[in-house]
C-alpha cells in the first residue's frame, strides 16, 4: 500500500510540477504542447529512486491509469496558481525535445529539480526528474502512453495504479488540488 501511495502521489505531483513549470512566460511551448494531449485514456510507466535509498523501498516499475478530459487537462495546466514560487532557468527546446531546471522554495526548504520531456504527439510523451531536496536525491522516470477510452470505472481526472493491494488507491486530480488549495502550508 505504501508504494502504490508514493507511486500516485508521485504521478499527481509530476503532473502538478509539469503544470507549474507552463505557467512561467517562457515556458509556452511546453503549456502548447500539453494542450495538444489527447483527452480519454493514458498509461503512465514510472520508476523512481531515491538517493539515499529509502528503507523498505525496492524500486520497481508501477503503471498506472489515468483518464483525463479537457477540464482535468486543463486543470493541470493551471494549476501554478495554488503552488509556491519557482525560480527557471537553462530552459531549451529542441523539436521535441524540452529541459529546464527549476528551484522551488517550499518554506522551511529549498527544492531543486532538472526535467527533461519528450513531447512526438499528442499520444505519448516521457519525461524525466531529478530533485533534490536536502539529503535526498529523487530520480523519476515516466512513459506516458494514450490508450484510447478511459478505463471502465474511472472518472476524468482519475489516477490509479494497477496494484492488486484490495485497496482503492485512485485520486482524482480535482479533488488533490481542492485539498491542496485548502490545506495550510506547513
Amino acid at each position: 500500500m505504501r508504494r502504490c501511495y508514493i507511486t500516485t502521489l508521485i504521478f499527481l505531483g509530476q503532473l502538478l510540477l509539469i503544470s507549474q513549470l507552463t505557467m512561467a512566460q517562457t515556458m509556452d511551448d511546453i503549456k502548447s504542447a500539453m494542450e495538444k494531449l489527447k483527452t480519454g485514456g493514458w498509461v503512465a510507466t514510472s520508476i523512481t529512486k531515491f538517493d539515499p535509498p529509502m528503507q523498505g523501498y525496492a524500486p520497481q516499475p508501477v503503471t498506472a491509469d489515468i483518464c483525463m478530459d479537457e477540464n482535468s487537462r486543463e486543470k493541470m495546466i493551471n494549476a501554478a496558481h495554488s503552488m509556491g514560487d519557482a525560480q527557471y532557468s537553462n530552459i531549451t527546446h529542441d523539436g521535441d525535445n524540452y529541459a529546464y531546471d527549476a528551484t522551488m522554495n517550499g518554506g522551511n526548504h529549498v527544492s531543486t529539480m532538472h526535467v527533461e520531456m519528450n513531447i512526438p504527439n499528442d499520444s505519448e510523451y516521457q519525461n524525466t526528474m531529478v530533485i533534490k531536496n536536502n539529503n535526498l536525491t529523487t530520480t523519476v522516470k515516466v512513459s506516458y502512453k494514450f490508450t484510447g477510452d478511459c478505463v471502465a470505472g474511472m472518472n476524468p481526472g482519475d489516477t490509479r495504479p494497477r496494484v492488486n493491494d484490495g485497496m482503492n488507491t485512485t485520486v482524482n486530480v480535482n479533488d488533490f488540488l481542492q485539498k491542496i488549495k485548502t490545506t495550510p502550508a506547513q
